[in-house]
């Protein structure tokens, strides 16, 4: 029983990190996107 509590621990910890990722992803895919607009409109007000 001590292994199956052990690999019901693994997993859920396992679940949580993917999770923490997934959210980690999300932000980072919206800072670049935010980071590309501001680029492209700092550079559209050099160029006016």
């Amino acid at each position: 029983m001590q292994g199956a509590e052990r690999l019901m621990h693994l997993m859920a910890g396992f679940a949580i990190g993917q999770q923490r990722l997934q959210s980690g992803c999300q932000r980072l895919g919206l800072a670049l996107i935010l980071q590309q607009l501001f680029n492209q409109f700092a550079t559209g007000q050099q160029v006016r």
